[in-house]
């Protein structure tokens, strides 16, 4: 782990990010190369997407967001109601807890003067026992006989 080699350097918390980023970015090589462009997607005559011959990003874009704004009319709201309040609540939930970890460890850094490596595994550790917690959480209700009320 940089951070630890360099002992909690501005440089090696610097490269850790880097470095980081760059994982991330080799993971979404996968997703960007398997979800469609939107010239596959069925849509009516009216759409704003051109052809492949004049496909531009600045298009892509307007085209998206043209299609989140018919998505998010209220008729389509009401035909899936479920769908809409779990988008909802993941929203909250993810935003909350983005919240709560970034201030943590700005707190962890400034007013307790941890090293710079604390506050890094503890944004590192955070969600990973988050996932643990969510992964085991239904095998405990299902083996002790709790409910979810």
């Amino acid at each position: 782990m940089p951070t630890n080699q360099m002992y909690g350097s501005t440089f090696s918390l610097c490269l850790a990010i880097g470095l980081s980023s760059i994982c991330w970015a080799l993971f979404l090589i996968p997703a960007a190369i398997w979800l469609p462009n939107a010239s596959n997607i069925d849509e009516p005559e009216s759409s704003s997407i051109k052809p492949d011959d004049d496909w531009t990003f600045s298009l892509e874009i307007a085209a998206a967001w043209t299609r989140l704004g018919v998505m998010l009319c209220w008729w389509e709201i009401k035909c899936l109601q479920h769908t809409f309040r779990f988008l909802a609540a993941w929203f909250l939930l993810s935003d909350g807890f983005t919240t709560i970890t970034s201030s943590a460890i700005l707190f962890g850094k400034t007013t307790l003067h941890m090293e710079a490596l604390s506050p890094t595994l503890i944004g590192a550790i955070t969600p990973f026992s988050g996932i643990i917690g969510s992964l085991v959480s239904p095998i405990l209700q299902h083996q002790f006989m709790w409910s979810n009320l």
